[in-house]
């Protein structure tokens, strides 16, 4: 009996462990794991085990040679599809020299290198068989960003939780960025917000170009204008959050972007360029359309500190 009663403890302990350990997984997770793997509840079987394939390499790429500086950065676009957000993000990071971080972004650095699933599917006879090459790359596109989107994700679970510096390709714009900036707060994590603001008309006339001359569709036309709106929402939380935020503005994609403003935590908002007021024009009108708790622009400047 005894020895039974001591089986009984044992099996108890090794439940209560493997629970603890379960939540302390979610717990510590930058991206709750569900979310993360329901980016792959549409691919078959087959097609999740060669989407872990491009992982491995992807994951390889992503990390190499990296090692973990203190403290670390996290430094991330915020903005809608086709605002150049991956050019002033690169471009950030050439001129200030910053090197030895972990790049993660779902197209240019997950989907572009899927060539396991993606660029499988861009075959010569897919394209002869296609109404037009544009169409075959939105068809691509719209099967492989689940698994774009579950493969830059579980990198940026990996680079966080390791401890590496960070720049992410992202829209910033989900209703949940606050608690991630919470979550790299706690873990040590100065954050940097490129805040890439445009006119919807030039983001489209940026994507357009993009699938024609360049031959890669990397957007929802959904997303193209929910997602611009919803980064002047999110403004008051970059602000609130972040420990540098950079404003940039562009009317032109093909003249690239301009900084209008920069923010730095304990120094408030400094104005660099008049086009801050195409910013605030395009955030006052979510302000009115949305009718969120949002306060006015002017307000939301002199308040930032």
């Amino acid at each position: 009996m005894k020895v039974i009663n001591n089986i009984r403890v044992c099996v108890a302990a090794c439940v209560l462990l493997t629970m603890v350990s379960c939540e302390k997984i979610k717990a510590t997770s930058i991206v709750p794991q569900e979310i993360v793997t329901g980016f792959l509840k549409d691919y078959t079987p087959d097609e999740r085990a060669l989407i872990d394939e491009d992982l491995k390499g992807i994951r390889a790429l992503t990390f190499r040679g990296l090692t973990k500086p203190r403290p670390s950065q996290y430094i991330a676009t915020a903005g809608g599809p086709g605002a150049g957000k991956s050019t002033i993000l690169e471009t950030y990071i050439q001129d200030n020299k910053i090197e030895n971080i972990a790049y993660v972004d779902p197209d240019q650095r997950a989907l572009r290198f899927m060539i396991n699933t993606y660029y499988l599917d861009l075959t010569l006879y897919a394209a002869a068989k296609a109404k037009s090459y544009q169409d075959l790359l939105a068809k691509g596109y719209d099967k492989w960003r689940g698994g774009s989107n579950y493969i830059a994700n579980t990198l940026l679970n990996e680079a966080i939780l390791g401890g590496y510096s960070v720049m992410h390709g992202t829209t910033s714009t989900g209703g949940s960025v606050d608690q991630l900036y919470d979550k790299l707060k706690g873990r040590g994590y100065e954050i940097t917000i490129l805040v890439c603001a445009s006119s919807l008309e030039n983001r489209q006339k940026a994507l357009e170009w993009r699938a024609k001359d360049q031959g890669f569709v990397q957007s929802d036309p959904e997303d193209v204008a929910t997602k611009g709106k919803a980064l002047f929402e999110r403004l008051p939380v970059y602000l609130a959050k972040a420990d540098h935020v950079l404003m940039y503005w562009s009317d032109d994609f093909a003249k690239g972007a301009r900084l209008v403003a920069r923010f730095d935590k304990g120094m408030g908002v400094k104005v660099l360029n008049p086009d801050i007021k195409e910013i605030e024009k395009l955030y006052e009108e979510v302000r009115r359309e949305k009718g969120a708790k949002l306060p006015r622009f002017q307000d939301l400047i002199r308040g930032a500190k």
